[in-house]
């Protein structure tokens, strides 16, 4: 992600005061800094949700304010402009719902978070392909002026493509899925 600047620092020998740690490391010990359990994988298709989110936003921006002489208003009154707009919030408002449905299903019940590892890697597989045509759909709207290295479209349309890279990739949630989908059909076929 070369937009984002990110770059490592690294610090040999400096001084934090214990008031200002987040958390001081302690082997074994379960905190919200180590992975424990599927559940954390969650923190993907939230990221991947927010690039979504804000190119939703400025693609709804841009054509509230953008003006066609064509039309002789904005943008937002054409009707492929609105049809895209709907679509990006039907991929928007599914990707939202599935992410919160099951970050609250664990606040609510932490025990069971290690049941839903299978419902964690379609919540990544349905969200990041979500945000991945969310951009797209964004950039049909803005136009030829979502390429341009000064919009920030092109950035989220670069950065989005990253989660496909991220665990687990899509064709290893579908072979699972199928995989536990088939071995229990074959299972109950001996059965009988």
């Amino acid at each position: 992600m070369r937009a984002t600047g990110s770059h490592d620092i690294i610090f040999h020998d400096t001084f934090v005061p214990e008031e200002a740690l987040l958390y001081k490391h302690r082997p074994k010990e379960v905190n919200r800094f180590l992975a424990d359990g599927r559940v954390y994988s969650l923190e993907i298709p939230a990221v991947y949700l927010g690039v979504a989110g804000a190119a939703r936003d400025y693609a709804i921006d841009f054509a509230k304010n953008t003006y066609s002489y064509s039309l002789e208003n904005t943008i937002a009154h054409a009707s492929h402009v609105q049809q895209k707009i709907g679509e990006i919030e039907v991929l928007y408002q599914t990707s939202r719902r599935t992410l919160y449905s099951i970050a609250a299903q664990v606040e609510q019940n932490p025990v069971i978070k290690d049941q839903l590892s299978e419902d964690v890697s379609i919540a990544k597989y349905v969200i990041c392909n979500n945000a991945i045509d969310i951009v797209t759909k964004a950039m049909q709207v803005v136009g030829g002026r979502s390429l341009s290295k000064t919009s920030k479209l092109q950035r989220l349309f670069r950065d989005v493509q990253c989660s496909r890279f991220n665990p687990p990739a899509d064709d290893v949630v579908i072979a699972q899925l199928a995989k536990g989908l088939l071995v229990d059909v074959k299972q109950e076929a001996f059965q009988l």
